[in-house]
């Protein structure tokens, strides 16, 4: 071994340092770690690997090979990445899975909403049962049977009576709680195949096939019997009555014309005073056209104020002088001629124009009442419009703009309007009251009566109705009644009215039994403003007389007559 620093001081003789390190499989081990070549190891002839490494001696002599696996990216790329692949395909099928479940959850909700938007399209939503559209989809579906079958249809359209005053007195709530009792009962009375429909409001409709028209017969009588029984509503028992209309399908008439003419029956059941069945027949159709076109001409009326005012005096029982008037409204059309309010009023009230009504009599009856101020003036007003918001407005605004006091006002309602004796009626009536206007309790003793009506309620007079009245000679229960009637006026400070006086021997009666005053044809027919207004003019204050049509279309010469003959109607009060 030679330095190599120092090539001068070389020795003389030549000196060989032999390293030997042997190649065994330590050595090998540790060379592939460091090499990271992790199968390296001595190359077995043929033994199938890539990689290989000879090592030759300085004669190029082969001494001994190694052989390992060559690296592959791929593969080590596809092992780096194979758990990651498979986490994310386990998320993703994980995020299939869910988003299956949510896409067949929203698919069966979606199948329930079409579903139950076909049954709110098909149903009523306060009973349950079919609508209109559904009753029509029934007929005509029934109707291809009929074609094949000798059978025919029968439909009965089923209105509730006084329905209107049920939702006044008790409240919408309890006119609910009516419609879903009537319409339980209906469907738990009528046969397996019967079809019943609720129409909306009040109304239901029941079809029927009949082979015999003694089956629509006794789809009548069925019906009745439904309403034999009181229902228990909110804690109150009703009798409530009904109104039926049955059309039937022959093989002459269409089935689409079934419904409506059932609807023509049911309008002629409540023009002939409610409560029955009525089967169609031909005939009906014009008087409902009549009907219907005097729906028109009343709304047109309304409107222009082409209704006017009557007034109908009320005496005093003891002296027979005229101390208040009650307004009455009347209609006297070009087309229909007069029109009486027992004709009007109820058309009115089933058309939704009462309100519109009633405020025009409010406004009509207060500017006249300014015509004769020594006379009280008393105005109508109906429970729907003592329920109303705007009733205060309505009578207070009035009496402001015609600079006419309350005081000489009087509001007259009837008993139906305290069947729920709420707060809010109370509260009402209290404002008018302490507005100056007077109460008057009308019809006293023909619907619901109290005497805590009477002692509950700020009311000043008491209007027997006339029913006790009338023919007092056959009865003396009824006179009884007024007596009765006339001393708890009395004890609480009451004026008492007896309505209807028509003969001489009912107002002799009425006298006798002590009512403070008295009304009816046997003083006066109701008279124009003009009418009224002269007889005031000419006597200062109005006696009481007996007016004729002729005196009521000539109001001055009337008021001369009633001022000539005060002597004689007060010998006869």
């Amino acid at each position: 071994i030679t330095p190599s620093f120092d090539t001068a001081e070389k020795s003389p003789t030549r000196r060989l340092f032999l390293s030997v390190i042997e190649i065994d499989a330590p050595l090998i081990e540790s060379f592939a770690q460091e090499s990271m070549i992790h199968d390296l190891k001595f190359a077995i002839a043929n033994d199938g690997k890539s990689g290989r490494f000879d090592l030759k001696s300085d004669a190029g002599r082969p001494l001994k090979s190694f052989s390992w696996t060559p690296k592959r990216p791929g593969t080590e790329m596809v092992q780096g990445l194979l758990p990651m692949i498979i986490a994310a395909l386990a998320i993703a099928g994980i995020l299939m899975v869910v988003l299956m479940r949510k896409l067949l959850s929203s698919s069966a909700s979606l199948a329930r909403r079409e579903e139950e938007a076909q049954h709110l399209a098909n149903h009523d939503a306060l009973t349950g049962l079919p609508n209109r559209r559904k009753l029509e989809l029934e007929l005509f579906m029934r109707a291809g049977r009929a074609n094949v079958a000798p059978t025919r249809l029968a439909v009965a359209v089923v209105d509730l009576d006084r329905f209107k005053d049920i939702n006044d007195t008790l409240g919408h709530h309890a006119g609910d709680d009516l419609i879903r009792a009537v319409g339980e009962r209906l469907a738990q009375s009528l046969r397996a195949d019967d079809f019943i429909a609720r129409l909306g409001g009040d109304e239901f409709a029941i079809l029927r096939e009949c082979k015999e028209l003694v089956d629509a017969d006794q789809l009548s009588a069925t019906i009745a019997s439904a309403f034999a029984t009181p229902f228990a509503v909110t804690g109150h028992q009703i009798e409530a009555n009904a109104s039926v209309g049955v059309a039937i399908a022959g093989f002459e008439r269409a089935i689409e014309d079934l419904v409506r003419e059932a609807d023509i029956a049911l309008y002629e059941a409540k023009a002939r005073g409610r409560g029955c069945t009525v089967r169609f027949a031909p005939a009906m159709a014009k008087r409902i056209e009549e009907r219907r076109s005097l729906e028109v001409d009343l709304k047109i009326a309304i409107a222009n104020k082409a209704l006017t005012m009557h007034y109908q005096p009320i005496v005093e029982a003891a002296t027979g002088i005229v101390s208040s008037v009650e307004a009455l409204v009347r209609w006297q059309c070009p087309k229909h001629g007069n029109v009486g309010p027992d004709v009007f009023v109820p058309i009115a009230e089933e058309s939704g124009m009462m309100a519109d009504l009633g405020r025009f009599v409010i406004e009509q009856a207060i500017e006249d009442s300014k015509r004769w101020p020594q006379l009280s003036t008393a105005i109508n007003i109906s429970p729907a419009q003592l329920r109303s918001a705007s009733i205060l407005h309505d009578l207070i605004e009035p009496t402001k703009r015609h600079g006419v006091s309350p005081k000489n006002i009087t509001i007259e309602i009837t008993e139906s309007v305290l069947m729920a004796n709420d707060q809010r009626t109370l509260r009402t009536l209290n404002i008018l009251k302490d507005s100056g206007f007077s109460i008057a309790l009308d019809d006293f003793g023909s619907g619901y009566s109290s005497l805590a009506y009477v002692r509950d309620f700020p009311f000043d007079r008491l209007k027997i109705d006339r029913s006790f009245v009338t023919g007092l000679e056959d009865t003396s229960r009824s006179i009884e009644i007024v007596k009765a009637v006339v001393n708890f006026g009395k004890i609480l400070g009451r004026d008492v009215v007896a309505e209807g006086i028509e003969t001489e021997q009912e107002m002799q009666a009425m006298q006798a039994a002590g009512v403070t005053h008295l009304q009816g044809y046997l003083f006066s027919r109701p008279l124009s403003a003009a009418h009224v207004e002269a007889m005031v003019n000419v006597s200062g204050r109005l006696t009481a007389s007996r007016t004729t049509e002729r005196e009521t279309a000539e109001p001055a010469a009337s008021a001369a007559s009633a001022a000539v003959s005060q002597a004689k109607i007060r010998r006869v009060v």
